[in-house]
């Protein structure tokens, strides 16, 4: 042996912290991209040869890589009650012809849905986007600029090039409105005419900030499936799709059924009513904005503002009004916020974000009898593993840090093999919704990462074969 190159790795108090000593090839940069170096980190092989001083068959003959192969993990599939879904359904047979509205298309599952969509189902006949104006800038030209801007749609452009905006006209209609509003804030003409023409609505909208401001948690995430479910009462025939979060299930131990329980919360508390519940928070955010302008807190405010260390001499006058104003604003947000987060764990939810979606679960079950309605369920949706294209993300979210930071002198995750990841790719969702059609006049719930094929044991191992696929 001539000379043995190797990394290094960390330790402190005999436990590995996954962080390289002096690595051979050295993290990513800035500039990766511009240098001869590959953007993900990696060298060519000539490249590296050079830089170790040896020939590139030498170097062929005594690298020994780190890969290694892993065995298939067989996971179970537990069937509740003896429930096993029919097989045999043609997601193109049930969407050909149809006509579908979807709600949420500025989120990232709403991309991805739209997207896949467009390229997997050319059999459907129009989808209408459901999009709120932000001030001066209209839904449509909303629509525009994400086509323009997200690489979600770089599939589209290559299939159809200039003609990519005749398939969009032919395909895609934005209609303005809020979900949140009744009527989906829709002209009594458009809404008419969507009820009696759509044959599905799916409704991806949300707020996933774990911990929000109360009102904004209960007027995304459950104020809206109701206006949503009302819209769908008074259409002809359609039915809606709901998209609802694994989490629900709160604080529970085991395996938890994939059921739409009346009035559910994890304590279990029998006399929990989530329609109580629902009016009830909205009680405490009327009583909060009352409380926000009394003289109690005014006077509080008053002296916060006069205090700070920056703050003018003399300060009064507009100026003062100004800053308790702006003061006011901050001391509602966060009186709201703590109290959501409180209220939540009292129940059993981790947080306001699960408490507001199940809620909204518990009033879809109560108001939706009859209707043709599916709940799906997944867990932390997650980079796309195939499509549109292999590894697409929105921000540096999930495991996006994760991946980026094995880029860097950190190029092992410490875990158990034993732990799970409770992720499941974006695309593999819009796979789970687009198979999750309801059943005419029944409610129905799907588990995507919990309880049908599409539940993967996340271990270390597969969780490199994956991150290395994704970078690649």
């Amino acid at each position: 042996v001539k000379r043995i190159v190797a990394n290094r790795l960390e330790f402190r108090g005999g436990t590995a912290t996954g962080r390289l000593l002096d690595p051979v090839i050295r993290p990513r940069g800035a500039f990766a991209p511009f240098r001869e170096n590959m953007p993900d980190g990696r060298r060519a092989p000539k490249t590296l040869a050079r830089h170790l001083d040896i020939t590139l068959e030498e170097m062929r003959a005594a690298v020994i890589p780190a890969y290694r192969q892993i065995p298939s993990a067989v996971c179970p599939v537990v069937h509740f009650d003896g429930q096993i879904q029919p097989s045999g359904f043609s997601v193109r047979r049930a969407f050909a012809g149809k006509q579908m509205m979807l709600i949420g298309v500025t989120g990232f599952i709403g991309k991805v849905w739209l997207a896949n969509t467009l390229l997997e189902l050319p059999e459907v006949k129009r989808i209408y986007l459901l999009i709120r104006r932000q001030k001066s800038n209209p839904g449509e030209r909303r629509f525009e600029k994400m086509v323009e801007e997200s690489p979600v749609f770089d599939p589209l452009f290559e299939r159809h090039g200039d003609l990519l905006p005749e398939f969009l006209r032919e395909k895609v209609e934005v209609v303005e409105g809020d979900v949140t509003q009744s009527g989906l804030g829709l002209s009594p003409e458009i809404a008419r005419s969507l009820q009696k023409n759509l044959d599905l609505i799916v409704n991806s909208s949300g707020l996933t900030d774990f911990n929000p401001d109360l009102r904004d948690a209960l007027a995304t995430n459950t104020d809206a499936a109701v206006k949503v479910l009302e819209f769908v009462r008074g259409s002809d025939h359609a039915g809606l799709v709901h998209l609802s979060t694994c989490y629900v299930a709160g604080e529970q131990d085991g395996r938890v059924s994939e059921q739409l329980i009346p009035n559910y919360n994890p304590r279990g508390l029998a006399d929990f009513d989530a329609e109580q519940e629902w009016r009830s928070l909205h009680e405490v955010v009327l009583e909060a904005e009352q409380r926000a302008e009394t003289e109690e807190v005014t006077s509080g405010l008053r002296m916060q503002a006069q205090s700070k260390e920056h703050a003018a001499k003399n300060l009064q006058g507009a100026a003062l009004e100004n800053q308790i104003r702006k003061g006011r604003v901050r001391w509602l947000k966060t009186y709201l916020t703590e109290a959501g987060t409180r209220r939540a764990r009292e129940l059993g939810w981790p947080n306001t974000y699960t408490l507001s979606k199940s809620l909204a679960e518990s009033l879809i079950i109560k108001h939706g009898a009859g209707l043709p309605v599916a709940v799906v369920r997944p867990a932390i949706v997650e980079t796309s593993v195939a499509k549109p294209f292999v590894g697409w993300n929105e921000g540096i979210n999930t495991s996006a840090s994760l991946s980026y930071l094995l880029g860097t002198y950190f190029r092992q995750l410490p875990s158990k093999e034993s732990k799970r990841l409770d992720i499941i790719p974006v695309d593999a969702a819009w796979d789970g919704m687009k198979a999750s059609t309801p059943r005419p006049r029944s409610l129905t719930c799907w588990g995507p990462i919990s309880a049908s094929c599409l539940r993967r044991k996340a271990s270390v191992s597969t969780l490199f074969q994956w991150m290395r696929s994704v970078m690649e």
